[in-house]
């Protein structure tokens, strides 16, 4: 998974002219990489597990802006966020004005190629971003599948909220430009993971037995 982490890395920067910025970035981009290839294994795994058949399977990489990352047995599209709170899981998830959000599509034309997902999910790692490399060589690590939305959610106005953020890509690229506007919608209005695994095909009693079982 790391020498995949690093393949997605330099696909990220292979259009950058900056090569000096990409020499200081590139550990950290391989990181987020791998992040996000732990957080789409993780979802896959879980929902495989809850619904007990192969509901989602991974799909190859083209670009950034292009990249669905699983995609279910009925042809629906699911694009995987991770992320690490640097104030803490409980902060990111309880926090009644600074909680963290499920990041939906984007609003503006920053990314016209952006393909439209059919559902939208989020994991936290509870440790720092820059720890991750030692933990998955060392001790292991956590995450937390913190749930996710379907795009529908996303045009419910008494649900979404429209957020302006800049991507880590861009940040570790030291690309200066205006940030992305997205649709997010705040944890608490969120569906949580067994309501995600719920809306692709399981029942909730044989889940948390399935849990109980193991």
């Amino acid at each position: 998974m790391l020498t995949q982490a690093e393949t997605l890395a330099s696909q990220v920067t292979k259009n950058s002219a900056n090569d000096a910025s990409f020499v200081r970035s590139k550990d950290r981009l391989i990181r987020n990489a791998l992040a996000g290839l732990l957080s789409e294994s993780a979802w896959r795994l879980a929902v495989n597990g809850l619904t007990k058949k192969e509901t989602l399977s991974s799909t190859n990489f083209t670009h950034t802006y292009e990249q669905i990352d699983l995609v279910t047995d009925d042809n629906k599209s699911i694009e995987v966020r991770s992320s690490f709170p640097r104030k803490g899981l409980a902060f990111a998830l309880c926090n009644p004005t600074y909680e963290f959000d499920v990041i939906g599509p984007y609003v503006n034309d920053y990314k016209p190629g952006e393909i439209s997902k059919n559902f939208y999910v989020r994991t936290l790692f509870p440790f720092e971003e820059s720890e991750l490399l030692e933990r998955i060589r060392g001790k292991g690590i956590q995450m937390f599948l913190t749930g996710g939305a379907t795009h529908e959610m996303f045009s419910d106005s008494s649900l979404s909220i429209e957020k302006s953020m800049t991507s880590m890509e861009d940040v570790l690229l030291n690309q200066v430009g205006p940030a992305s506007k997205y649709k997010v919608i705040p944890f608490s209005k969120a569906l949580d993971t067994f309501e995600i695994a719920e809306m692709l095909v399981y029942q909730h009693r044989e889940a948390w037995s399935s849990f109980e079982n193991t």
